[in-house]
Parts: structure tokens; sequence; C-alpha cells
């Protein structure tokens, strides 16, 4: 992303346009899906962005859990 690009973080498309360059791209793909109620998919971006970092950002195994939670999947949660 230039810096002269907006990008609406909310907006799951928008943000999927630079999620496969990079960590930090999954990281707000998952979290713009996770955002608009898309649980599974934002699980699963953010999954994938620990595969890619196992150290980044240690508060995405709270906000997968929390997701897991919502989707009444509790054995997933802990």
């Amino acid at each position: 992303i230039s810096p002269a690009t907006t990008l609406n973080p909310l907006d799951p498309e928008e943000v999927r346009t630079i999620a496969e360059e990079s960590v930090e791209g999954h990281y707000l793909l998952g979290m713009s899906l996770i955002n608009n109620n898309e649980f599974n998919l934002g699980i699963d971006e953010l999954l994938h962005t620990l595969e890619l970092d196992a150290n980044y950002k240690k508060s995405l195994y709270l906000v997968i859990a929390l997701a897991y939670k919502r989707l009444q999947k509790f054995p997933e949660a802990i």
C-alpha cells in the first residue's frame, strides 16, 4: 500500500487487497472479518497470521478465543 492509499479497515474487501502482501495484511483482514461478524473467516485469517509469525501480537490468541466463543465453539476457545 502506498502512503497515499486510504484503506477502510472495517471493509474486508478493501483489506483483502493487501492481505497477501504481509503478515500485517492477514491480521487486518482477520480483524476486519471478525468486526463484520464473519467469525469463521476471521479466525482462519488470524490463525494464518500466527502461522506466518507465531510471535505476532500475542493478543491474537484472545481475539481468536472470543470469536470461537461467539460461535459457541467452546472447546476451541480454550
